[in-house]
Parts: C-alpha cells; structure tokens; sequence
C-alpha cells in the first residue's frame, strides 16, 4: 500500500468515525489503521493535550518502523493544525456543519492535500 493510500485509509476511518482514538471511546483501539499511524496519532495526541513528549515517547513510536522523517511530517502537519485551531478559537471562527465537514472530507478523499 502506498504512502498515499495510507493517509486516505487513516482519513476515511477519521470522518467515517472522528471519535475512534479518543481515550473515552470503545473499540478505539481496534480502528482498523496500522500501528505505526495509531502511534504517531497517540503521540501527537500527547503532545496537544500534556504540551510535552519525551525520549520515551519518541524510542517507543520508532519502534513500531516509523521513520524519522515522518516523525517531522507528522510534528510539521500538527504544528500547522494546533496553530489553526488556536487561530479559530482566537478569532471566533464557526464551525461547519456535519454536512459542510463531510463534503470537506470527501473532497480531500477525491484530491488529496495540496
């Protein structure tokens, strides 16, 4: 499976079910991606809520065979994304509707990020 196909199983999964690695939810832990992405997802988890991550945190997500580079890929996207949030949340932003998010995301689907 290519890279590419990767990000749009790991997205479909997340519109399909946006609750799924939330600690409160049951069955997250079965969400059907590979362990490498539910690592890098727990660490960046991690990250946005506690602010912090350490050695620990980064021997164990590069043992399940995520490279470093995309350790720095997935830090760059969660940096730009807890930026934009906190953006939203500064300037008022409103949310979109179930509907607008949905055709959001099969849009991302059907053309990928550019």
């Amino acid at each position: 499976m290519s890279d590419e196909d990767k990000k749009r199983a790991a997205h479909q999964v997340l519109v399909a079910h946006p609750d799924a690695l939330r600690p409160s939810t049951p069955g997250r832990r079965e969400a059907p991606i590979e362990d490498g992405l539910r690592a890098t997802l727990r660490m960046l988890g991690k990250l946005t809520r506690e602010r912090t991550v350490d050695a620990e945190d980064m021997r164990e997500l590069l043992s399940t065979g995520v490279s470093h580079q995309q350790v720095e890929d997935a830090l760059a996207v969660c940096a730009a994304f807890n930026t934009t949030d906190r953006l939203a949340d500064a300037f008022g932003f409103e949310l979109l509707s179930p509907a607008a998010c949905d055709a959001g995301a099969k849009y991302l689907l059907r053309r990928g990020y550019r």
